[in-house]
């Protein structure tokens, strides 16, 4: 279910942006975009949802802030992918929520949230990978052994991290158009580091919005598992531009020296 919805993401975000450069409001990409909402919904796990769609929803927002003129243009999309897409997922919506009305999940304590927070030197497994053991927290050392499973499944790989480095070449450029979507998700990357670990922005955040008081702060590692491909995505597109005067045969060696490093590297892992 994570992978179903994870692969849903980019071509939703794709969809709504060009859903903004159409002049007609109803047109093929919002209502792609109204399907592929529906679609994240129907993948599976609903908790892994509820942080897609947050991912989603702060997208919008950022979309919204930067070209604040298209106020009528957003609010109408939004409001039409919302309706078709809920309408889409009532199939699994529906018998949900009379289960949601017997669920005995209550708010959890202060001491359950930094319990089940990830350490910091857990979330830089982004860096180094923990070949030689894992680090534990005790919510997942009291647990079973199937929950050990996810000890350290922050790990990208060591190549996507390279490439997000390369990422930061575009802020010294004067003219980039790429620069406010880097800092976007730079700012999501921070946003859930915060999350996750438990820190007091948590608790600050936990006592003003509804709803957060039942939810398991670890899992805004989704949100930052969203976050990195998408910069690594940016920093492997300038890197690849380093090479644009290449021959195309030594572009395709390249790209498979990448997809061979990357398959050992998480083999090994």
């Amino acid at each position: 279910h994570m992978l179903m919805n994870s692969a849903a993401l980019p071509y939703l975000l794709l969809c709504y942006e060009k859903n903004l450069t159409e002049k007609r409001l109803l047109n093929k990409y919002l209502l792609g975009s109204a399907f592929l909402f529906g679609f994240v919904f129907l993948s599976g796990h609903l908790q892994i949802v509820y942080y897609t769609v947050i991912f989603f929803v702060l997208y919008i927002v950022f979309r919204f802030l930067q070209n604040i003129f298209s106020f009528k243009k957003h609010i109408l999309s939004i409001l039409l992918i919302s309706s078709f897409g809920l309408m889409i997922s009532a199939v699994a919506l529906v018998p949900f929520f009379p289960v949601l009305q017997n669920s005995y999940r209550l708010p959890y304590s202060d001491f359950i949230i930094k319990a089940n927070s990830i350490p910091v030197e857990a979330v830089l497994g982004v860096i180094f990978p923990y070949y030689k053991g894992s680090t534990e927290w005790s919510h997942f050392v009291k647990s079973t052994i199937y929950w050990r499973v996810f000890n350290n499944y922050v790990y990208f790989g060591l190549l996507p991290f390279i490439f997000s480095l390369f990422s930061f070449k575009l802020i010294f450029k004067k003219t980039n158009n790429l620069l406010p979507l880097q800092g976007f998700f730079l700012f999501l990357i921070i946003f859930s580091w915060l999350m996750c670990t438990g820190s007091p922005f948590f608790f600050l955040l936990r006592s003003f919005i509804p709803g957060f008081e039942k939810l398991q702060n670890h899992r805004f590692l989704e949100i930052y598992s969203f976050s990195v491909p998408f910069l690594a995505g940016l920093g492997f597109q300038v890197l690849v531009n380093y090479f644009s005067d290449l021959k195309e045969k030594f572009k395709l060696l390249l790209f498979v020296l990448i997809i061979f490093i990357t398959t050992i590297d998480l083999i090994h892992y």
